[in-house]
């Protein structure tokens, strides 16, 4: 299963994660996959397949959910 569909697939049953919680999740441990995992995360956004919350810093990081979870 490609990145893409992990990411998804996580946020199904856990909507509301940052990069860094779902990379936890699907990986085990941050690097070397964090980086990865917040650049798909990103695509996904700008493909219309993600919707994300937050301001992206660190006190405030995104949070990610599948389309129609939020409102």
């Amino acid at each position: 299963m490609a990145l893409a569909d992990d990411i998804i697939s996580v946020l199904r049953k856990k909507p509301g994660l940052t990069a860094m919680e779902i990379t936890l999740i699907i990986f085990g441990r941050r690097y070397p996959h964090a980086y990865s995992v917040r650049y798909r995360c990103r695509q996904l956004v700008d493909a219309g397949r993600l919707k994300k919350r937050g301001k992206g810093f660190q006190a405030k990081p995104f949070t990610y959910y599948l389309p129609g979870a939020i409102r």
